[in-house]
């Protein structure tokens, strides 16, 4: 279980979120906030679900927003989809559909129904950062019209989902 914080940052390296990590219950929590330190959305992994069940909540009305879940029942195993909802439950057909390789960091999220782009990932393996500080930094590109917050989010709960092991899954520290 990680507490992690860090800090995303644009393309030109300024600061623009926040994101504390809070590991002393049974489902972790992430909270992404402006750099004036307002809540925005809040990311919670229940402990016992065995589908790395995620959920993205609005940080002051508590409303349900996403659900992730990986695509199957066995985790690791089989497809490298990741999938999500609207709102707090996962029925019915998916809004978005993450595929890629996720294991490498490389992967892109579309809007299921239409196949519009929606985010681009790619892990930057080679950096001081990454060697020195065992962080992982990313490049993001999210498309116009696209809930910037939203889309960070739903790439950490991605990174939550693959970092559990020390075979370099990854971890979200900071994006670039």
């Amino acid at each position: 279980i990680s507490g992690d914080d860090f800090t995303i940052k644009d393309g030109s390296g300024q600061k623009r979120f926040k994101v504390s990590g809070s590991a002393l219950s049974f489902s972790e929590k992430k909270t992404l906030k402006d750099m004036n330190g307002n809540k925005i959305y809040r990311l919670s992994e229940s402990f016992f679900s065995m589908r790395n069940r995620q959920l993205v909540e609005d940080a002051k009305s508590g409303s349900a927003i996403l659900t992730i879940r990986q695509k199957g029942f066995i985790p690791l195993l089989g497809t490298s989809t990741i999938l999500g909802w609207k709102g707090g439950s996962d029925d019915g057909d998916p809004w978005l559909k993450c595929k890629g390789n996720i294991l490498r960091k490389d992967f892109a999220i579309k809007e299921n129904g239409t196949g519009k782009p929606v985010a681009t990932i790619k892990r930057k393996v080679f950096n001081f950062t990454n060697l020195a500080l065992d962080n992982q930094s990313y490049q993001i590109e999210i498309e116009p019209g696209f809930d910037i917050p939203l889309m960070l989010l739903m790439v950490i709960a991605i990174d939550e989902t693959y970092r559990d092991s020390d075979d370099d899954r990854g971890g979200v520290a900071q994006f670039f």
